[in-house]
């Protein structure tokens, strides 16, 4: 890095090979989520994560309610098989 403005560290850093793989795995398994590719009709918790989107709102709840938590995407949580429903 030669020169960051203050708060813009990350940005201009350059990442390493290492690094990127992991941000790369991390946002694979939050696409591998079933939640993605369920027709949302599917439940009320999937109902709930439709609205969260269209309307911006109750995101947090609806994802957790799916079991779409930061824990999930790092690998250390493995989703319940009825976690849609």
């Amino acid at each position: 890095m030669l020169y960051a403005v203050d708060g813009r560290e990350f940005l201009d850093k350059d990442i390493s090979d290492e690094h990127w793989e992991k941000i790369s795995g991390l946002i694979d398994r939050l696409f591998s989520h079933p939640i993605w590719t369920v027709d949302f009709k599917h439940s009320m918790r999937t109902k709930a994560v439709e609205t969260a989107l269209s309307k911006n709102q109750n995101a947090e709840k609806a994802f957790s309610d799916v079991q779409l938590k930061p824990g999930y995407v790092a690998g250390m949580d493995k989703l319940p098989p009825d976690c849609l429903d």
